[in-house]
Order: C-alpha cells, then sequence, then structure tokens
C-alpha cells in the first residue's frame, strides 16, 4: 500500500504508568514490510513504533492532563489488509 496517513486525538491521562497500546498493523516478514511511524504528544516527538514496539508508557508529569497524540503512520508495503504470507524476496 505504500502510504503516509496522520492519525489524532485527544487523550486524558487520568493514571499515572498509562501505556498507550498502538497495534497499528500486520507484521512484516522483511524490512519495509509492516507499519512504522512516529508518535508525537503536544507536537514533540516521544516515540518511534512498529510491529516490535507497540507500548508507549506516557510520562507521569502528563496525569490528569489531556494531550494531543499525533502519529506520522508508514502503511509499509501491504498495509493494514495485505496479506503477509506474500514473499518478497523469493
Amino acid at each position: 500500500t505504500d502510504l503516509y496517513i496522520w492519525l489524532k486525538a485527544k487523550i486524558n491521562i487520568e493514571h499515572k504508568n498509562t501505556v498507550l497500546l498502538c497495534d497499528l498493523g500486520l507484521q512484516g516478514n522483511l524490512m519495509h514490510t509492516g507499519f512504522e511511524g512516529m508518535l508525537f504528544i503536544n507536537n514533540v516527538p516521544y516515540q518511534g513504533i512498529d510491529f516490535n514496539h507497540k507500548e508507549v508508557l506516557i510520562n507521569d508529569k502528563y496525569v490528569n492532563k489531556t494531550i494531543e497524540v499525533e502519529i506520522k503512520l508508514w502503511t509499509g508495503m501491504y498495509g493494514r489488509n495485505g496479506d503477509s504470507n506474500i514473499e518478497i524476496v523469493q
């Protein structure tokens, strides 16, 4: 699919040790075949995300605050609806 997409949301952080789970696509069978992205909090780069790095621990300084979360997402070569059984290199 090979697309770039921006995802945006405002989230109220009510508790310490809040974790966001960013399960956004199929795993890749080679480099660059699965999703990857950069997560921003309040317009500041916060953490890279991909199939192996789905969990984002939110810093406790955001407890009792509303944060703006943005993800610049690359779908990978297959995207969410792709067939992970297809081999790229034979």
